[in-house]
């Protein structure tokens, strides 16, 4: 009784193992032939809706069309009048990169788009690429040196992390300086950050971040001491730090500021291995 019961049991697997294959291989059909209709759209259709919503499709399912079948038709809707196509378009050549696309050279020529969204995506996308594939540096560096003169600070903030994320953040400081002492809070608050994780080799923003330091918003001003420290110059930090810590009413100022000053204290107690029963104590003011 057992060996029929196993061989039914055995048929029913074999069976379903077949029927996931065949719904796979549908699946996979039914999407080259939509890719397909979306192409056709975008390379000929007059109207922009129709177009946009073509180019919308290709991002959503970027990452399960064939790369080859829809990068040529990806790349020439770069210059498409709509600029909801090429936004979703650069989404898609981003997904369409990071499966070995070559398409840092596509995105370097969207990184000069007339639309500043499209240049965000385009920068953002550029280190995407380069770290998932290992391909496409010698280009993006260059490119993305060239967008921190980009006139929308934004551009230039999203460069400039790229770059710091390829390890080619010293080139940003000069830009990043400059937009952390910007007007947007918000793009103030980022290059701050990044110069932090620059670190040593920002020290051509002291300046900058010193006068960040001044500022009313408590979060920028922990957020600059803690790029001082960063950099190397603690005792520039340590005052503003302290008086963070001990009176803002902001709590991430003051999570902020904790941090940075227990960085101070390690980093100090590091530098005397010689006083192994003492902990290097902040002065406080009284």
């Amino acid at each position: 009784m057992k060996v029929p019961r196993l061989r039914t049991a055995l048929g029913i697997v074999l069976a379903l193992g077949v029927l996931w294959v065949l719904i796979l291989q549908l699946d996979h059909g039914l999407t080259r032939y939509r890719t397909k209709q979306r192409i056709a759209t975008l390379r000929s259709d007059p109207s922009p809706i129709r177009r946009e919503a073509a180019a919308f499709w290709l991002a959503e399912n970027a990452s399960r069309i064939d790369p080859v079948l829809v990068q040529p038709t990806s790349l020439a809707a770069l210059n498409d009048p709509s600029v909801d196509v090429r936004r979703s378009v650069g989404a898609a050549l981003v997904e369409l990169g990071i499966r070995s696309a070559p398409v840092i050279p596509a995105l370097a020529v969207a990184l000069k788009d007339s639309d500043a969204f499209v240049r965000v995506l385009s920068a953002s996308g550029m280190k995407t690429v380069v770290l998932e594939t290992g391909q496409g540096r010698e280009i993006a560096i260059p490119t993305l040196i060239e967008a921190l003169k980009d006139s929308n600070e934004t551009v230039r903030v999203r460069a400039a992390r790229s770059l710091v994320e390829l390890g080619a953040g010293d080139r940003a400081v000069p830009a990043l300086a400059e937009i952390a002492r910007g007007n947007s809070a918000w793009n103030r608050h980022f290059a701050l950050e990044l110069l932090e994780k620059i670190g040593p080799n920002a020290r051509a923003a002291i300046p900058s971040l010193i006068d960040a330091t001044k500022e009313h918003d408590d979060v920028v001003r922990a957020v600059a001491a803690s790029a001082l420290v960063a950099i190397g110059e603690p005792d520039a930090a340590r005052p503003v730090l302290e008086e963070i810590e001990e009176t803002s009413q902001d709590w991430e100022a003051r999570q902020i500021a904790d941090s940075a000053l227990k960085r101070i204290v390690d980093e100090a107690r590091a530098r005397r291995p010689s006083s192994n029963d003492s902990r290097p104590e902040l002065p406080r003011r009284h």
